[in-house]
């Protein structure tokens, strides 16, 4: 049966897409058109946009879409810059929201799903060393609590960035929103707040960057004899709580297990319909569309001995367009997201949504055909040999 199973494919490292796009600066509000280039997984999906008409020209800036969510223009987006175009919209209000044009539709459904795919996939930027990158994030947490900050907080930018984010909560809720409330109504007050948050802004998340820069250097030279200590002193703990864990999933299953055989089928049945029916065709589809994709090719005679790497290498980035060889399936996941999984929505809990569902089963169809191209170039270049 391992003969049978899909080999695993190498971390993605091509161009996702390149395209013209016009986009709406920061600071100075116009429109320019730039060179966007979106990269995979191996480039954590940052998006870099360019002077000129190509990536050679000048780097003018990258998006990280970590912290995101990619949206279309509502209604009065378009009222106001006359036309459809996505925007990139952040969890906290003091990040820059990303305003961009397409040149058509079919661009634009291009491009959104490459968006929606990156604000999915990128994770925030973490410290190399994996002990001081978990040791802030559970310190965080726990200081949130403390100041009764509740409730979900998503993390996005580096550890100097989401330190900034927490003591400017503090500041706003302490100080900053008082000194505002103070502000007498007017023309020239939206200016002021701006200027205000701006500035304060600006002298925090600079100083808790260089703070950051100094601690973690200072707590990286002990790393090594604090993992060793630690780890001799919660083994045996951990050695216990498997085996607590155990025995918890053993006593729960005997009390679910007999409900769900008896209730499970009338309760359960129709929302799986809904769910899972549609899920199980997208990966049919998957199938069909690699098939014929990858006998159109052989038939072509693509995969000759002298083009074979290339074609290969082709048929892999291919398998992530929107408009390639997945359509149909990639369409139907969307669809599914828009229509068929809004009758269960409410259902959903622990921040699953329809938007968390469609991005799951976009994800897995994309591994699972990344894996079939790999195992394809791998069991056509053992049988030349």
């Amino acid at each position: 049966l391992d003969d049978l199973k899909l080999q695993e494919a190498p971390v993605p490292s091509h161009v996702m897409k390149t395209g013209m796009l016009v986009k709406r600066g920061d600071s100075v509000k116009n429109w320019k058109s730039r060179c966007f280039v979106a990269y995979n997984k191996a480039d954590n999906f940052k998006i870099d946009y360019h002077d000129g008409t190509s990536e050679a020209g000048k780097l003018k800036g990258t998006i990280h879409c970590a912290g995101y969510r990619a949206y279309e223009f509502n209604s009065d987006d378009i009222a106001e810059f006359g036309e459809a175009g996505i925007k990139l919209v952040p969890w906290s209000s003091r990040r820059r929201t990303w305003w961009i044009k397409c040149a058509d539709e079919q661009e634009r459904k291009e491009w959104m799903s490459v968006f929606e795919n990156a604000c999915y996939k990128a994770r925030p930027p973490r410290d190399a060393d994996e002990c001081i990158a978990s040791a802030f994030d559970t310190t965080l947490q726990k200081l949130r609590w403390h100041f009764w900050f509740w409730g979900y907080y998503g993390d996005a930018g580096s550890e100097d960035e989401r330190l900034g984010e927490f003591i400017l909560d503090l500041l706003d809720r302490n100080i900053i929103n008082e000194i505002i409330g103070n502000i007498v109504e007017g023309p020239a007050k939206n200016m002021t707040v701006d200027l205000i948050r701006k500035t304060i802004g600006a002298t925090v998340k600079g100083a808790c960057s260089s703070a950051w820069i100094s601690s973690a250097t200072a707590v990286r030279s002990l790393s090594d004899s604090i993992k060793s200590s630690v780890k001799d002193l919660i083994g045996p703990v951990l050695d216990k709580q498997r085996e607590f864990k155990a025995k918890i999933v053993k006593t729960i299953s005997g009390t679910v297990d007999p409900f769900l055989a008896d209730k499970g089928g009338s309760v359960l049945k129709p929302v799986l319909n809904v769910v899972f029916k549609p899920v199980t065709d997208c990966f049919v589809l998957v199938v069909k569309g690699f098939h014929s994709h990858m006998s159109n090719k052989l038939a072509g005679n693509e995969f000759s001995s002298a083009r074979f790497d290339s074609a290969l290498n082709q048929s892999d980035y291919q398998m992530d367009w929107w408009s390639g060889p997945l359509h149909k399936s990639y369409e139907l996941a969307h669809r599914m997201y828009t229509s068929d999984l809004a009758a269960v929505a409410s259902l959903f809990t622990g921040g699953i949504s329809p938007y968390t569902v469609y991005c799951m089963v976009r994800d897995k169809l994309q591994i699972i055909a990344h894996r079939a191209v790999a195992t394809f170039g791998s069991l056509a270049k053992s049988i030349s040999e």
